[in-house]
Parts: structure tokens; sequence; C-alpha cells
């Protein structure tokens, strides 16, 4: 655990300081390095200012406090008048997801981030923004041309009190060997963490698989049919991922679909026509994902055809709190929840299913499971979830929804089938603020409410 106090005049330290000072930052832990070709997370550092100032006098007394643990840290400030009586602080916690280990050239990257408001009096917490540096990891530049900033899926660069998916706004080009640069995570305060990446070239032993450079797309009405070849190493090899964007370069960090393809095609029909959507490609084993693909790009249409459209697969407890973990397969109508069996939709054997590459079941058992509540307004074909203060509003065969009120867009709308609701797992679950495995061998999903 980290603790450091500060006693000083204000409550706002520029960050660069802490970055520049020599014995400004302690390393939290070193990874091992890997042989594919990209960024490569080599260190973590968290970083504290070296200054260690107390207020002598009868000025006014700030306190800084932050501790913790990599991924949830509560940082504090207060300031006290003479006689000891606090007259403003703010309290907040930030959680987060470590940035990934392997960022692949000319993609974007990012993470999911938690800020929250524990207390505060007068004063407001500092708002939470990341980086990743384009200059020399030595001296980081904080000029428009050094960086690349990171948004909230809202497009914001600077975030308090809200849950989000953290993205670089741009992909992270490719850097030749021996380079490091570094994401930058500043918690405010003049505390944060610096994730120290190496560039590193394929080994010559592993080089890149040229048929992997074969990804095609063809536009159909409402689809886009893709094809490639299949990986030459089939060693624990499960399936393939695509990640799909609307525009070149532009691609997501999250697949296509929720299981890797088990075949060297498939027909994406969660696109609109007249947009134009691009793809890449990766291989996934056993022990994690390949080099990826070149980019393929096709504007669908109505009058383009591309041929005909896939569709992959074939007394309730609760979680303490609200927190525990679920987990489910595909075709199974059985869910353990925290190590107790239950049926999903008793009586009726009815069984999560792959839906155009996203995974949909009656979702009722699990919400409940997790202490939440699930209510169907036919009249509307409206299905309303809340759980632990968030409110999911979708409608059977929309792809628009309502997250607390605020429009939002699922890619595979909910369904009747055989008079049963099925909606989209992995969407529900990202917007509950749950973590979510999809296990592409056993197509088992585990969930875990936190």
């Amino acid at each position: 655990m980290f603790k450091k106090s500060m006693y000083v005049l204000i409550c706002t330290l520029i960050f660069t300081v802490v970055l520049l000072a020599p014995n400004g930052f302690a390393t939290e832990k070193a990874l091992a390095a890997t042989s594919t070709e990209g960024w490569h997370l080599i260190k973590t550092n968290y970083h504290v200012s070296s200054l260690d100032v107390k207020v002598k006098g009868g000025g006014l007394g700030d306190t800084f406090t932050c501790e913790g643990n990599e991924g949830n840290m509560t940082l504090s400030c207060t300031r006290k008048d003479n006689n000891g009586k606090v007259i403003a602080f703010y309290n907040y916690q930030v959680k987060w997801d470590t940035p990934p280990a392997f960022i692949a050239p000319n993609q974007k990257t990012g993470f999911n981030i938690e800020v929250q408001t524990i207390g505060n009096k007068s004063w407001s917490s500092p708002p939470i923004d990341a980086k990743f540096d384009l200059a020399n990891l030595g001296s980081p530049s904080y000029a428009t041309a050094g960086l690349i900033r990171f948004q909230s899926t809202k497009g914001e660069t600077h975030i308090t009190n809200q849950a989000t998916y953290f993205e670089s706004g741009k992909v992270i080009p490719a850097g030749k060997k021996g380079d490091k640069k570094a994401i930058w995570l500043q918690l405010g305060n003049s505390y944060g963490y610096s994730y120290v990446y190496e560039w590193k070239e394929a080994s010559p032993a592993t080089p890149a698989t040229p048929s992997m450079q074969n990804l095609r797309a063809t536009a159909g009405n409402k689809q886009v049919c893709l094809t490639w070849s299949a990986a030459a190493d089939k060693k624990g090899l499960i399936g393939y991922h695509l990640f799909r964007g609307t525009g070149s370069g532009k691609e997501t960090t999250t697949p296509v679909t929720d299981f890797p393809i088990k075949d060297t095609s498939y027909n994406d029909p969660n696109v609109l026509n007249g947009t134009t959507y691009c793809y890449t490609m990766r291989p996934v084993y056993s022990s994690g994902m390949g080099t990826v693909s070149n980019e393929a790009c096709a504007t669908p249409s109505a009058t383009a055809a591309c041929g005909g459209q896939k569709a992959s697969g074939s007394g309730n407890p609760i979680l303490p709190n609200g927190i525990g973990t679920i987990i489910l397969s595909i075709n199974n109508p059985y869910m353990t929840v925290n190590g107790a069996q239950r049926e999903i939709d008793p009586g009726r054997g009815t069984v999560p299913i792959v839906y155009n590459g996203r995974t949909l079941l009656p979702i009722a058992a699990v919400i409940e499971a997790a202490g939440g509540t699930v209510k169907w307004l036919a009249a509307e074909k409206k299905v309303t979830i809340e759980q632990k203060g968030t409110i999911i509003d979708l409608w059977i065969d929309k792809n628009e929804t309502l997250i607390n009120g605020k429009p939002g867009m699922t890619d595979v709308a909910p369904i009747i089938k055989n008079s049963r609701t099925m909606l989209p797992l992995r969407f529900i679950a990202d917007n509950l603020g749950a973590k979510v495995d999809w296990d592409g061998v056993s197509y088992k999903v585990t969930i875990q409410f936190k």
C-alpha cells in the first residue's frame, strides 16, 4: 500500500514536475517481454511528488493524501484553519483496469476507469486524464503534437464522477526497436501512474504469417461479408476475432463477436447501408491473440449482394450485496451463482444463444441474482433493467436504448424467440459495470458483479 501526505498552501500541483523529478516515482512492477511485434508493457511506476513541504507560521495548511494500490486509489485534500477546523475538503476514489499488456501498431487502445466523489465541502475533486506520450520517455512533452489523449465514451478527455471506457483518441503508431513510450494516468493532486511500453520486433522464429494479410470485405445489403486465409500456425488456435470501425484506422478494441469465429468467413449483419466499415482480424490462441491482419473496408448498400447471412452457434439465488460471480454456457439451461446451480429460465429450459455474433438470453434470472429487477411493458415491447442505481431501457427489435435516461445503441437488438424475450448480454453487463470473461473454447461466460 502506498501512502503519502503533503502539507502545502495550494491544492493544485503541476503533474509534470512529478514526472520529471528523479526520485518522484517508485517502480511498482516489471513485466516479462514477449516476441510479438508491437508495444509491450514492461514496467509500471507509481508517481508522487518529491516535495514534502510543511507550512510554518500562521497560514492555512492543506493536507494531501493518496492511499491504496494500483487499480484502486483513494485521494483527498483537506484545508484547516489555525484552530484545526476543516474549512474545505474533497475525497474521491479512482478505480481502473491496468492498460493492455500489448498494443498492436496502428490500433487504438484503452481501459476501463471509474471516478467517484466520496465527499466534499466548498471544493470539487480534480478531473482525471490519461495520455500516450509520443516524445522521449525521459522528458515527456505535453504539447498537443507530443501526445495522444484518451477519451471517454462521451468524448471527454478529463473525467469526474463516471464509469467509462477510456480510449486513445487516435491509433497508437508503430515504433522502432528499443523505443520506449508510456501511458500517463494522472490521478490528481500530483499523484499518478505511468505504464511504460517498449517497441519489440517480431522474433525471427515466429514471423508474421503472410496468409494473415489476406482479409477481404465485400459489401452486401445491410451486411458485410468477410473472408480470410487460415492461420499457418494451428497449435493452440481457438478461432478468429474481427474488429470493426466506421472508417480506416478506426477499428475498436471490442471484437465483432463475443466468441472467436471458428471458420475463415463471417457475414457481419450489424451494419447500416451507406456507411463505410473497415475491419482487421487477429487469430485467437489459447495463449493470447496473434498478429493483426491487413485492413479491409466495404460500404453496404441496398443494391449490393454478398451471400447468405450467417448466425453463429446454435427459487433464484441472490449475490450478497449484488457482488459475486455468475457462470453460464451457450446452449446450457443452467447457470451457477457463486457455485450454486440454478435454471436460467425456470421450468422452460431456455438456453443462451449466439445471434448475429452476440450472446442473447432471458436476462431476468441473472439480473435478479445480482440484486436487480427486470420489468416488461408489453404495450411498448419495452424491457427496463435496474441494478444498483443504473437503469437500462431496451425495446424489442430496436437498437436504440436508454442508459439512465441518456440515449445509447446496442449493435444487436433484443428479440423474441420461442415466446421468450432474449436480450444482449455484453451490452447489459458492460453498462452495469460487470466484468465479463468469454471462454471461446468451452463457450462459457463468467460474469463478475462488483
